[in-house]
């Protein structure tokens, strides 16, 4: 199935609904056009969206009206929520992150290309570049071989695979992978030897698109 460019297709404001003919899709989904909402600021932000706030100042809803939504999609399975921890923050503190759920894919596309359109995303980039040897704050993530013999771009591939697909990740290593490795890396961690649960992987596509389509600097 062709990936869905993240952005095109509906021109407009953040919050405008899409018309009858284009909701057939949603409808018989039993998707309401909150719903949608909801579902076009995930697929805006690949890396997951933390906290009801922020989809509360992104769709411009009701934080009621929002976290009924959120519950909805996640109970669904178009939706997972995971707590991470919150940075610089007292220990124990955590915060619900919003990310693509193991349905996410039965969207695609008829639902995917006709959501109403929101700002795109600012993932932030590595002020330190993506070439050289593979940065000393990953190195945790081998716990096998030497990390410390890895560089960018040459073992994009394997670094992506790591930092995105093992099972001792962190969203905060998932989106370092997302915005500074190479489509191609990130293209390997989806259908790598060690693939990713399908959350992960619509994350990664959603990245990938959203690349294709302009919307996020392709770093390489």
């Amino acid at each position: 199935m062709a990936e869905p460019l993240v952005g095109a297709g509906v021109g407009g404001s953040p919050g405008q609904l899409v018309s009858h003919s284009e909701r057939s899709a949603a409808d018989a989904l039993g998707l309401s056009s909150t719903d949608e909402l909801v579902l076009a600021a995930i697929r805006r932000c690949p890396l997951g969206l933390p906290g009801v706030g922020t989809i509360v100042r992104l769709c411009g809803l009701d934080e009621g009206t929002a976290a009924a939504c959120l519950d909805r999609l996640v109970g669904g399975g178009y939706l997972a929520m995971e707590l991470q921890p919150v940075p610089c923050a007292p220990v124990g503190c955590t915060t619900s992150v919003y990310r693509p759920g193991p349905k996410w894919l039965d969207l695609w596309p008829e639902v995917v290309e006709n959501l109403p359109p929101l700002p795109p995303p600012r993932p932030t980039r590595d002020p330190e570049g993506t070439a050289g040897p593979l940065p000393e704050r990953f190195w945790h993530m081998w716990w096998n071989g030497t990390p410390s013999r890895l560089s960018l771009p040459t073992d994009a591939n394997h670094i992506a695979i790591r930092l995105i697909c093992s099972r001792k990740t962190t969203l905060a290593l998932q989106a370092w992978a997302l915005c500074n490795l190479p489509t191609s890396a990130l293209r390997a961690a989806a259908s790598g030897r060690n693939p990713p649960d399908e959350p992960t992987r619509a994350m990664i596509r959603n990245m990938v698109a959203a690349r294709r389509g302009g919307l996020v600097a392709d770093p390489g």
